[in-house]
Parts: C-alpha cells; structure tokens; sequence
C-alpha cells in the first residue's frame, strides 16, 4: 500500500466519520438542532427558510457520508473509480454549503473552522489526482 493510497483512503474516511456523526445528529435531535439553528438564522434573511435547510444540509450530509465510506471500500478492494472523487466532492459542496451559512449567520469563528475542514476536501481531491 503507497502513501497515495492511504491518503485518498484516511481523507475519504475522515470524511465518512465526520458527516456520519452529523448527519445522525440531526436525524436523532431534529427538534433541537431545528430549535438551535432557528435562534442561530433568528436575526438573518434566511430565518423563514431554516427547516428547510436543516432537511437540505442533513440530506447531504447524510449522502456524503455514504459515499465517504463507499469510496473506502472502493479503494480498500484496489479499484479507484468514480467514487472517490465523487465522495470528496460532495464533501466539498456540504462544506461550502455550511460555510455559507456561517457566513450569513456572522459566525465568522465557525465559519473558519469550516475553512480547515475544506482544505482537507482539496487536498484529498487533489491526491485522487494524483498518479498511483
């Protein structure tokens, strides 16, 4: 196993681990996770819309997790394929999606956090780039 391989697999699980966890969350405590991010948007343009963001951001959520860990087994069993590339750049689109939310609730402490979590997106696609 090269350092490539393993690279494109702990980025793609990290990932899987990541959107699990928060996607279970918020299907497990909608009600205070829809209750904490209607305070959060309370005092924003997109407050009218919060439930339907919390089902939109679950769903992608939820699917980039799937497709995380699919893209581990994918690469686990030797075969690159589509669904790497395709895991990391949901999770790309998730987080650039989350980030924006931040951004419009003035989380600005959040929403640089968020910046961490895609530079590793980035950095994973880019080793799914890379020649094995």
């Amino acid at each position: 196993m090269d350092a490539v391989l393993v690279a494109r697999m702990v980025v793609c699980a990290f990932f899987a681990i990541c959107f699990a966890q928060s996607s279970l969350d918020k299907i497990l405590d909608y009600r205070g996770n829809l209750a904490y991010l209607e305070e959060h948007f309370a005092a924003t343009p997109m407050k009218a819309v919060v439930p339907g963001m919390l089902v939109a951001i679950t769903i992608f959520e939820a699917a980039t997790a799937l497709a995380s860990l699919l893209a581990v087994v994918t690469l686990l069993v030797g075969f690159t394929g589509i669904m790497p590339t395709l895991a990391l750049s949901l999770a790309a689109v998730t987080l650039l999606m989350l980030f924006g939310g931040q951004r419009f609730s003035k989380d600005y402490a959040g929403a640089g956090t968020l910046g961490i979590y895609f530079g590793v997106a980035v950095i994973g696609l880019l080793a799914i780039g890379l020649p094995r």
